[in-house]
């Protein structure tokens, strides 16, 4: 009895081994140039996909069913962006709250504001981050990987701080099974912060970014957009003890060039959002340099002009509101370098999650 029992599982693996390869081979047909979906249903394939000939002599397929992924494609580009600026926002506080008070400047064991020349920055400074998004439980699911890397210098001048930071981000999605979107990004932001007192700042960043998008079975497109965001920043020390706040708004703007391939026409898309966003953190700095810390940020996003959200992925696309926890921890091994790590996560998306883990450097020249 268990020899037959054997018998049949390896005969089940061996059918199911056979099916998969027909199934690619399937997909692998010789198939003519420009065929629509009536050669398509011709040649026995589903016509529910439109078939091209690569001019590199690969067979692709152009799944109609691929623009059900249109709204998570603008939510990626969406999520991507606003890494950008969270990274960004996060390292001008950490920068300007480690030397306003004198008080945080000594636990926080930080360097002062560089030697005083006019044509030399104050500070370098690089972030790397990893993020993952998904939504599994949702009818169009995803997964999506996001490698960031933003660097900049900047440079006090008086109570004014004025930078400027070039990030790459490389987006890395799986789209409903088959289907994948590998993007690439570069941007410029200059950024810039001005301190009214040991308690409070205003900082600001504006900038380009260009991202590129290459999915399997669809076309490939550019986007050119705008990134933009202000803040009032808060910071109030009690002995060992530091609470930091702030509260702003951002705005996106992205425009989007799909490319013509096959029979698929090329396109042409506008979306731009804003986003109202408040920070509240605290947290305890060591006499050995090291400050540990945790908070909660907030981010309030009208819909992007154009999209229409599938239900599920409303609350985190931007139609209501979204909470994400952070903790972390920073450490002054001298008044001049600086290492941090921290880790942020949603709290109030059922359907999406997003988790981010980045560890960062400041060096004071």
């Amino acid at each position: 009895m268990k020899t037959l029992s054997y018998k049949n599982h390896l005969i089940a693996f061996a059918t199911a081994l056979i099916g998969a390869y027909s199934l690619n081979n399937a997909f692998a047909a010789d198939i003519p140039a420009g065929c629509d979906a009536a050669c398509a249903a011709s040649l026995g394939l589903s016509s529910s996909y439109d078939y091209i000939s690569s001019s590199s002599g690969h067979d692709e397929i152009l799944s109609s069913s691929y623009d059900s992924h249109g709204t998570e494609k603008k939510i990626l580009n969406d999520q991507a962006t606003k890494q950008v600026a969270r990274q960004i926002s996060s390292t001008i506080s950490n920068r300007i709250t480690s030397n306003i008070d004198a008080n945080f400047s000594a636990l926080s064991n930080a360097g002062g504001a560089g030697d005083g020349s006019i044509l030399k920055p104050d500070s370098i400074w690089s972030t790397f981050s990893w993020s993952r998004l998904d939504n599994d439980g949702s009818t169009n699911p995803f997964e999506t990987d996001i490698y960031q890397t933003t660097s900049g210098v900047d440079k006090k001048i008086g109570n004014f701080y004025i930078g400027t930071s070039l990030a790459y981000a490389a987006t890395l999605s799986k789209l409903g099974g088959l289907q994948h979107d590998d993007k690439h990004s570069v941007s410029i932001v200059p950024y810039a912060a001005y301190v009214f007192n040991k308690n409070f700042f205003v900082s600001a960043l504006s900038g380009y970014l260009y991202t590129h998008s290459d999915p399997t079975f669809a076309q490939q497109s550019d986007t050119h957009g705008n990134l933009s965001e202000i803040n009032l920043n808060a910071l109030h020390v009690i002995d060992n003890w530091f609470m930091k706040g702030k509260v702003g708004g951002r705005y996106q703007y992205g425009y989007t060039r799909t490319d013509s391939v096959g029979n698929v026409a090329a396109t042409t898309d506008n979306t731009d959002s804003w986003t109202f966003l408040t920070e509240a953190s605290g947290g305890y700095a060591f006499q050995n340099g090291i400050k540990v810390f945790t908070g909660v940020l907030y981010e309030l996003s009208n819909r992007q002009n154009g999209l229409t959200l599938p239900t599920g992925l409303r609350t985190f696309a931007g139609e209501n509101s979204v909470f994400y926890y952070n903790a972390g921890i920073d450490y002054s091994i001298t008044k001049a370098f600086t290492l941090g790590a921290n880790v942020q996560t949603d709290l109030s998306n059922p359907t999406v999650d997003l988790t981010t883990v980045a560890i960062n450097a400041r060096l004071a020249l």
